[in-house]
């Protein structure tokens, strides 16, 4: 009946939005990797991202919340938006010539600038959790949190891992890539 082929409909909805998701991931993955023409420095711009989307799997499921046809929709919209930052706290540490007196004027002023980048987005996200549909509210707090996760592993966790290679490579005195 209708309702057997409406559950058929949504998941092959969900399973679409999944394949795509892992395509918009990939597909970003390579483009960051031609970027940089390395694995280092690409997996470096994707820690915020990654980080970002584990701990925001993490808090959904300790609240008990599930992915469903409409959270689900909203991976590739955080997975072309968080890796921003990622992308910004990097090039800017590159540009700095890398080294431990990179990481302050990385953090103090792309640091900013993917502050207000990552909060306006999370208004913008944030205004659909007034919507009356359940689905629209939760999708919203969904991405506002997935964005304000990435923004957090951006400006101080990547930026810590910066600071920890660095360390350790004055400390060895290797020249850097």
């Amino acid at each position: 009946g209708v309702a057997v082929l409406f559950e058929r409909i949504l998941d092959q909805i969900k399973s679409d939005l999944r394949g795509i998701s892992v395509l918009a991931l990939s597909v970003v993955f390579v483009v960051i990797l031609m970027n940089y023409r390395g694995l280092w420095h690409t997996l470096l711009t994707l820690v915020p991202l990654v980080s970002g989307a584990i701990a925001m799997v993490a808090i959904m499921n300790l609240a008990g919340l599930k992915f469903n046809i409409i959270n689900v929709g909203m991976l590739p919209l955080i997975i072309g938006i968080g890796v921003d930052y990622g992308v910004y706290v990097v090039q800017r540490w590159m540009d700095e010539g890398k080294g431990l007196d990179s990481i302050r004027p990385v953090i103090e002023s792309t640091g900013r600038a993917v502050t207000l980048s990552a909060l306006t987005t999370m208004i913008g996200f944030a205004s659909i959790i007034l919507a009356r549909w359940q689905g629209l509210k939760l999708m919203g707090a969904n991405l506002t949190m997935g964005i304000g996760l990435c923004w957090l592993a951006a400006v101080v966790f990547l930026p810590s891992i910066l600071k920890i290679i660095e360390l350790v490579r004055d400390r060895q005195g290797k020249k850097r890539p």
